[in-house]
């Protein structure tokens, strides 16, 4: 049976309770097994993040173990962008569902947007919320459109 592709719906993203995204595309195969594509997936652990940010989701322990996974990076390696050590790092993420100090939470900010490269990040993002939100929908249909977009036959290409 060939692959499907469909649009999905998932809740508690890459271990983030709140997160809801929304029109994923999957690919369903003959054994019924739902599969995100490998560039789609780094697509919405991106669009993730600048939700988060742009949302001004409180940045606590998990948020920034999340952020370390999406960037696949050591404790060593993502501690590298504060100049400070993997322990430091490591203390933050066994914060857990503790928020990081107002300093921190706006360094893990200023980092993340660089590494998303979103450089116009205002001063006022730089400070989250009061509250972790109960959801945080995440739609992935403008990257969908744009997926499609680039891969839509040019003019050129369709007359030949």
């Amino acid at each position: 049976m060939k692959d499907e592709v469909l649009r999905s719906s998932f809740r508690g993203f890459l271990g983030l309770k709140y997160v809801f995204a929304i029109n994923v595309p999957v690919s369903v195969s003959g054994s019924d097994e739902m599969m995100i594509d490998a560039k789609d997936q780094r697509a919405l652990e991106r669009m993730v993040i600048f939700e988060m940010i742009r949302q001004k989701v409180p940045i606590r322990g998990v948020e920034v173990q999340f952020f370390r996974r999406v960037l696949g990076e050591s404790l060593a390696q993502f501690a590298r962008h504060f100049n400070m050590s993997d322990v430091g790092v490591m203390k933050w993420e066994q914060l857990g569902n503790t928020r990081l100090s107002t300093n921190n939470e706006m360094a893990v900010r200023v980092v993340m947007s660089a590494q998303i490269h979103w450089y116009s990040i205002q001063a006022a993002d730089l400070v989250g919320g009061e509250k972790t939100p109960k959801e945080l929908v995440v739609d992935f249909k403008e990257h969908w459109a744009m997926r499609a977009a680039e891969e839509a036959p040019t003019p050129a290409q369709k007359v030949g």
